[in-house]
């Protein structure tokens, strides 16, 4: 009988043991490092998206002095604009991507065409990002390309004189109306023509304020050209017309024509032209030193500055200022 009872309770006490084992809560996970990456354990916190600021440095490269000038405004947006950029050698770039003179000029032909509006011209913005440095023979190029694209809507980048961010200054191209416009038409606005050429000793830009004043005071409105040869800087040929621009001009226009661009691009036109052109003459009257009252700089902010006015296509008569006796 005791055999029987030691029996069973030896049974009972292996169940209670298997039972026991078979409930056990489970062991505790190691602590494991949440520095470390290489844990699979460890849950990867979600990153945010890295957005980045736009930045006006960014849109052409840093290397290039974009002129210097009184009147600057806003770039144009950025989905209605292209920007080409030359820098002091003659290496361009479209909206900071590198591309030799071929692939400018159809990229810039096939963006043109994506903003065709019903007269044949282009509503898109065209920014030249060159290096103040540079002959004037270079911008010329430029705008002879955006010209034969219909790109009409012109602008150059510059700095603003206070120092503040860099923008773009206007300086719409005419646009031809075609044959249909073909009536006689004489332009009652008076102009007056700016020359940049060779010569010593070199001219100071800012004697061209007092004479645009008296001529603002003689006519309500005039139009301002400039034709500089192409060994004049491009900085210099910007000031003239930021010059125009502060005295109260509302139209302006480049003169001259230059060659073609060769296979090797615009290299060899910053080779042609390594002597500036710096000896200013205004047709009919004498440069003077510069004023007593220099403008103050004024960086336009929600708007374009410059010259948006686009100035008419050869009239077959024009009345010229007339000259004080």
């Amino acid at each position: 009988m005791r055999t029987k009872s030691l029996a069973i309770a030896l049974l009972l006490t292996l169940t209670m043991a298997c039972h026991t084992q078979q409930h056990d809560p489970p062991q505790p996970v190691p602590p494991v490092d949440p520095a470390d990456p290489a844990d699979p354990t460890v849950p990867a916190e979600p990153v945010a998206p890295q957005i980045p600021v736009p930045s006006v440095d960014a849109f052409w490269p840093a290397e290039i002095q974009v002129p210097e000038t009184w009147t600057c405004g806003d770039l144009p947006p950025v989905g209605e604009r292209i920007i080409i950029a030359v820098d002091a050698a003659g290496a361009i770039s479209v909206d900071d991507i590198a591309m030799d003179w071929e692939e400018m000029n159809e990229l810039l032909t096939n963006k043109a065409e994506a903003y065709r509006r019903d007269n044949g011209a282009s509503a898109l913005h065209a920014v030249l990002a060159v290096d103040a440095s540079l002959p004037w023979a270079v911008a010329q190029h430029l705008a002879q390309a955006c010209a034969a694209a219909w790109v009409v809507r012109l602008y150059f980048a510059v700095s603003p004189a206070d120092g503040g961010e860099p923008g773009a200054f206007a300086l719409y191209l005419p646009q031809d109306r075609g044959l249909a416009a073909t009536i006689t038409r004489v332009r009652d606005v008076p102009k007056r023509a700016v020359r940049v050429r060779d010569g010593w000793p070199p001219t100071d830009p800012m004697g061209l304020h007092d004479i645009l004043n008296t001529d603002l005071r003689e006519h309500p409105a005039i139009e301002f050209e400039v034709d500089a040869k192409a060994g004049a800087r491009v900085g210099l040929v910007l000031r003239l017309f930021d010059i125009a621009a502060t005295q109260g001009v509302t139209r302006a226009g480049i003169v001259g024509v230059p060659g073609r661009v060769g296979l090797d691009g615009l290299a060899p036109v910053v080779a042609t032209h390594a002597t500036p052109a710096r000896k200013i003459t205004v047709v009919g009257r004498e440069m003077r030193g510069p004023p007593a009252l220099i403008p103050v700089a004024a960086r336009v902010h929600g708007a374009y500055a410059g010259f948006t006015e686009r100035p008419p296509l050869s009239p077959e008569k024009e009345i010229e200022i007339e000259e004080p006796r």
